[in-house]
């Protein structure tokens, strides 16, 4: 739910992890996308874990044809 954005391949510099949320010794983070020029836009929230984190970003990657 929100506002629907668009940006082309070329725009996608790289995808990177921010710190969304924690507790104790749980932390959730976001995923986000830096665009050229270094802008950076969160496209997703509250993830948990190392491994479901790099997933996200791998299926992003595989999306956009970059392996």
């Amino acid at each position: 739910i929100g506002i629907k954005r668009f940006w082309t391949i070329k725009e996608v510099q790289r995808f990177t992890t921010s710190e969304a949320m924690s507790s104790g010794r749980h932390v959730w983070k976001g995923i986000d996308l830096v665009l050229e020029g270094g802008k950076q836009k969160t496209i997703a929230q509250a993830i948990g874990g190392k491994l479901a984190q790099q997933a996200v970003i791998d299926e992003l990657n595989a999306a956009l044809g970059r392996y």
